[in-house]
């Protein structure tokens, strides 16, 4: 009998004692273990997240102790179990069934009553008594439920899975920035449920916590009440660890490179968002034209330009070559014309940013680019020291054969003081 494809369907349990397709994700559990206790892994819709958690949730209960053999024997981890194998009681919780419409107070109690449910289950999986339950539904808020469901068990240590854990806050994001803001904020009744996780770590009850979503745009928000949560979602090594599954048994896996330009049209957003201000991505998409069609890298500098120079009453003392590269990726990575390559090893030398020509689309010119940040005190002895150190760089790196083979480069040295850019054309 042929295995049945699992389309639609996230029980591990079900996936494996009915004979469906099973991609082995298990060797990932000691190298999850290594990476931390507090961890969250972003991918796109459809990409296994919720039976990646429900794999976690069956190997980690203590409650499926007794199944481990059935469910796990035939896979990596069954034959190279780690030592916390069912060693967790494992709270469980999934934020993608939240109503957002109706606005804040009925998203409150969606969420409360969303809280609520997953604690009563977790107490009565585990036979906590009638009053316990009740003393955790009395509390008045999300905040206070799962603060008093922490003090309940204290003295044990558990494991705390959470499922599209900003579903919901997309849905608020797409009709209402404000509202967003208010939910997920400083004050808001989301940012105070994390808060109290924060504190359970402390605690030490709070031992393990695993987070899957889609996007990073709660992740700030979320993590300014969790800060000691990790993101994995660029970490090479697991790049595989949730993927789509196709009918033809073939897997298709999200690169690094289109997660890094999720993330940086993610910070423009962001970047216009707290700061008020756009960069149209029609503007950007013209300024790179030119840069690829005529080597004419000014209307970009324009551009990046305009950012620093808002940035620059609160975010100069800070600014350094990191936070000019950081700003230029973000402006690049709005336009698909080039691959985009920012410390790219070649020759065992790191060019700060390579264009390349991304087929099938020809231009005239590819680039590289070395970027030097010169204090504003240190000029204008400071700011030629820069300029001469950038220009001996590129001028290594285009004796390297890597470089040398590339087609019509063009390499540039740019230097700031964190407001004004120049621009040199080595080559």
């Amino acid at each position: 009998m042929f295995p049945k494809i699992p389309y639609g369907e996230s029980n591990f349990k079900t996936i494996i004692s009915e004979n469906y397709v099973y991609i082995d994700k298990t060797d990932y559990i000691p190298k999850l273990e290594a990476e931390g206790k507090y961890l969250f892994l972003l991918r796109p819709r459809r990409f296994g997240k919720s039976l990646f958690l429900s794999m976690l949730e069956h190997y980690y209960d203590v409650a499926h102790k007794d199944d481990f053999d059935a469910l796990f024997g035939g896979l990596y981890i069954g034959k190279n179990p780690t030592r916390s194998r069912h060693s967790y009681p494992v709270l469980f919780m999934d934020f993608s069934g939240i109503d957002t419409d109706g606005g804040h107070d009925a998203i409150y109690r969606e969420f409360d009553n969303n809280v609520a449910s997953w604690l009563v289950r977790f107490l009565e999986r585990y036979a906590y008594s009638d009053d316990v339950i009740q003393a955790v539904l009395s509390q008045s808020s999300p905040a206070a439920k799962i603060r008093e469901f922490f003090q309940v068990i204290e003295g044990q240590k558990i494991l705390f899975l959470i499922d599209e854990y900003d579903h919901f806050a997309n849905s608020i994001l797409a009709d209402d920035l404000k509202l967003f803001q208010k939910v997920m904020g400083k004050g808001g009744f989301v940012r105070s449920f994390y808060e109290v996780l924060k504190t359970a770590t402390q605690r030490g009850t709070l031992d393990r916590l695993f987070v899957t979503g889609v996007t990073p745009l709660m992740l700030d928000s979320m993590t300014s009440g969790f800060n000691i949560g990790q993101n994995l979602s660029l970490h090479e090594d697991f790049n595989e660890a949730m993927s789509r599954e196709t009918f033809s048994g073939e897997i298709f896996v999200i690169p690094n490179y289109a997660i890094r330009e999720f993330y940086f049209h993610y910070f423009k957003v962001e970047l216009e968002r707290r700061n008020q201000f756009s960069v149209p991505n029609h503007d950007l998409r013209l300024a790179v034209e030119q840069l690829a069609v005529n080597a004419d890298f000014q209307p970009l500098i324009t551009q990046l330009e305009r950012v620093m120079q808002v940035l620059s009453n609160r975010d100069a003392l800070k600014m350094d070559e990191k936070h000019l590269k950081v700003i230029l990726l973000t402006l690049l990575y709005q336009t698909q014309i080039y691959f985009i390559h920012s410390e790219r090893e070649m020759g065992h030398k790191y060019p700060d940013i390579l264009l390349l020509e991304r087929n099938p689309l020809k231009v005239p010119f590819q680039h590289l680019v070395e970027l030097k940040y010169c204090k504003k005190g240190d000029k204008p002895t400071g700011w030629e020291a820069k300029k001469q150190e950038g220009m001996t760089q590129v001028q290594g790196y285009l004796q390297l054969p890597e470089v040398n083979r590339l087609r019509d480069l063009a390499a540039w040295v740019l230097v700031t003081d964190g407001e004004v850019v120049e621009v040199v054309r080595v080559h």
